[in-house]
């Protein structure tokens, strides 16, 4: 599958972009993949990409911790096929052919956290042109925000600052946007054992997305959850994919089961609806545990 892309305005190489992609993703029920906190190259891990290779969807999207323990060296580090190509190969060559796009979690840092924007000028399913990038479709009404919360979460105050300011301009000068979503890797607030973001990231995230977004979407706790909402913008959790842990408090809806996030959008005249089935892995079968919808 080649990449869709009409418009690449890079900003600043392996820090920003934008995109404007040649693409509709509302016929017939368009379908994305949430998933996070994935490589470990475990038998879990490629279970769950089989069971993800059913669900035929059209985009996967990875919110971070994308190979533990300590990311990539570089571009031709061995651990790039032992806990991505190959536990997702049933995706990469199924029927629908996905397009992986991936943003960084704390896990990605420990080395080159920018090896994935190399990835991406070298494979063709990957897309990650930046730390931070925006994606705009069906003409600029449905966007989509990605961004690093790392720099923020360990107090790399300048990283933050920049991508601060570049997120808050980008979220204010996306006005055709019908739809809004958000992508990054650590939680605003969460029910899991690392608790709530930090009071940097709490900051980041209060000016840049939450109350501007219908949706935020993050990982690194190991469960699949629906945490409520802030100031209009519902907070998931989507972090199951390869690791699992208990939660420590009590959700909207949450488990410590293995799962993630399956997307649908349509449209019609008047609205576009945006359906997400949370997915759970339960006896070796695969079954939506709860569901939520967005009418926008």
């Amino acid at each position: 599958m080649f990449k869709t892309i009409a418009l690449g305005l890079l900003l600043s190489f392996q820090a920003h972009a934008y995109f404007n992609m040649h693409q509709k993703i509302t016929n017939n029920g368009y379908k994305i993949c949430i998933l996070g906190d994935t490589g470990t190259g475990s038998k879990t891990q490629i279970k769950m990409a089989k069971f993800l290779a059913k669900e035929n969807c059209n985009q996967v999207r990875i919110v971070g911790d994308i190979i533990y323990p300590s990311g990539l060296k570089n571009e031709f580090d061995k651990e790039y096929f032992k806990k991505f190509y190959d536990p997702f190969l049933s995706v990469i060559n199924g029927k629908t052919r996905p397009l992986f796009h991936l943003i960084t979690g704390n896990h990605d840092y420990k080395q080159d956290e920018h090896v994935w924007t190399k990835l991406h000028n070298k494979f063709h399913y990957l897309f990650s042109p930046g730390l931070n990038y925006v994606e705009t479709y069906d003409q600029g009404r449905i966007c989509f925000f990605n961004f690093d919360t790392t720099a923020a979460e360990h107090f790399k105050v300048r990283r933050a600052y920049k991508t601060y300011k570049w997120l808050k301009a980008q979220v204010k000068g996306h006005k055709s946007c019908k739809v809004r979503l958000a992508f990054g890797h650590h939680p605003f607030r969460s029910s899991g054992q690392h608790g709530d973001a930090n009071p940097v990231t709490k900051y980041f995230l209060k000016n840049t997305v939450l109350g501007k977004v219908d949706a935020y979407f993050a990982g690194h706790e190991h469960q699949l959850s629906h945490e409520g909402s802030y100031k209009g913008t519902e907070l998931f959790i989507t972090g199951s994919f390869s690791k699992t842990r208990p939660l420590v408090s009590k959700p909207k809806f949450g488990t410590s089961k293995h799962g993630y996030i399956v997307m649908t959008i349509d449209e019609s005249p008047e609205e576009y609806s945006v359906n997400l089935d949370f997915k759970v892995l339960k006896d070796d079968m695969i079954n939506t545990e709860y569901s939520y919808y967005i009418v926008k």
